[in-house]
């Protein structure tokens, strides 16, 4: 969440974490029962671990990245289960109250960084929900807004979010009904009245009350058109009409009949005719899946202004009393410090061992290689020297030697070489005749 805000709106309202929602749909007919059933499970836990995380974070775009990914867990919790239009329906609606969310958070920051900027103040953090509160006198547009959209992913009525959810909840019903998974449904309303909470909690920290510092309110303003068109744009889209003119089912709106269901939409454990029998389950579970996430919405929100409006129940109170499942959950359930030293502790060693290797053995038969060849040219070079030279040496010398020995006989006088050949003939005269 490093990057801008329209950056994040992209990508977690339309691209990148659009694409793997995208791909189970696509892929959605090659699944078997059991596959689905693999698929709605990890699409619950999902959902449930990440409303959990957001329940603790005070980052306003942390918040909204931990609700994009439990946003996505109903998704697969959806096509799991068999609601397939409901699942990609959802996908759509997502997409423009999410970016808006998003679009609304980096207003907000824009505004705390301005008002920062002018206090000189390079060290409090724009983005935590801690440092703001009583935004909605300064920024009346993007407030507005950001609660039409938090509305729309809180599954209210009369907006694209209570129609999506509430599909993929009556979904979720029909489906641990018909199969005995009961868990998914429980989790699916579960998450609901999560999400409730830590969106309006988001709100009521950031836009209500009172601003934290009081001496940086006259610098706070609402952004400026290019910024807040494009969120008013997003908040018409995030209400009903744009998808069905029913305000409570959204089956016979423009986007779910689009949607092209395929042929075989099979949950596991069914019997053969399972379109059939999941539809009308489907449809009969519709108007309790109302009740229900009607109810447990209004819990999530009611708890939320309980503790940070009205203050009748004191966070730091159950922070304090609960710590360690508060720590638990700042923590994001250890998965940062699991990526941490599993991960990139794991690939740290890895490469360690990878640098010893090549430094003991690789480098080692190079320089072992390098100095063998050295030694050998040493070697090589004293047996050319002491022997080689040695032997041509000492034939020059010998020749030497007996050159300077033969040079003395060598005197130039016929009167010496006379009485050479007179003393040798005298010495073989005497040789052969003692023989």
């Amino acid at each position: 969440m490093e990057g801008p805000t329209p950056v994040s709106a992209l990508i977690h309202a339309a691209t990148m974490v659009a694409a793997g929602v995208y791909l189970v749909a696509r892929t959605f007919p090659l699944m078997t029962g059991d596959a689905l059933m693999v698929i709605a499970y990890i699409g619950a836990i999902t959902a449930f671990i990440s409303a959990t995380i957001a329940i603790a974070q005070n980052d306003i775009k942390k918040v909204l990245a931990y609700s994009t990914i439990s946003q996505l867990g109903y998704m697969i919790m959806g096509l799991g289960v068999g609601a397939y239009t409901a699942g990609f329906f959802h996908l759509v609606t997502h997409a423009m109250f999410k970016a808006g969310l998003f679009l609304g958070s980096g207003s907000v920051i824009h505004a705390m960084h301005n008002a920062l900027h002018h206090q000189q103040d390079h060290t409090t953090d724009a983005q935590d929900i801690r440092n703001m509160g009583g935004l909605r006198k300064y920024l009346p547009v993007t407030f507005w807004t950001f609660v039409i959209y938090t509305l729309a992913i809180s599954g209210v009525p009369f907006t694209s979010g209570f129609l999506s959810k509430d599909a993929i909840l009556a979904g979720t019903l029909a489906y641990g009904s018909l199969t005995g998974h009961i868990l998914i449904p429980i989790v699916g309303f579960l998450v609901a009245g999560l999400t409730a909470f830590y969106m309006f909690r988001l709100v009521i920290l950031t836009f209500l009350g009172d601003h934290v510092d009081p001496q940086r309110t006259p610098h706070l303003h609402e952004s400026p058109r290019v910024m807040t068109v494009p969120l008013m744009i997003l908040a018409a889209l995030s209400f009903f009409a744009f998808f069905s003119f029913n305000p409570a089912n959204g089956d016979n709106g423009w986007l779910a009949r689009a949607i092209e269901r395929p042929l075989t939409v099979v949950p596991a454990a069914l019997a053969a005719p399972a379109n059939e029998i999941f539809e009308k389950a489907h449809q009969d579970a519709h108007g309790t899946a109302i009740v229900l996430s009607l109810l447990v919405a209004g819990i999530g929100i009611l708890v939320a202004y309980a503790t940070y409006s009205w203050k009748k129940i004191s966070a730091d109170a159950v922070a304090s009393r609960l710590a360690p499942l508060h720590r638990f959950l700042m923590n994001k359930w250890g998965f940062d410090d699991l990526y941490n030293n599993v991960i990139v502790e794991g690939l740290l060693a890895f490469t360690r061992g990878l640098r010893w290797f090549d430094n003991t053995i690789v480098d080692g038969a190079v320089n072992g290689a390098g100095w063998l060849t050295t030694m050998t040219s040493f070697v090589s070079g004293k047996f050319d020297a002491i022997v080689v030279d040695g032997l041509v040496n000492l034939t020059a010398y010998l020749g030497g030697f007996f050159g300077l020995v033969l040079r003395k006989l060598q005197t130039g006088r016929v009167q010496t070489y006379v009485f050479f050949v007179v003393f040798s003939v005298l010495v073989l005269y005497f040789v052969f005749r003692v023989v």
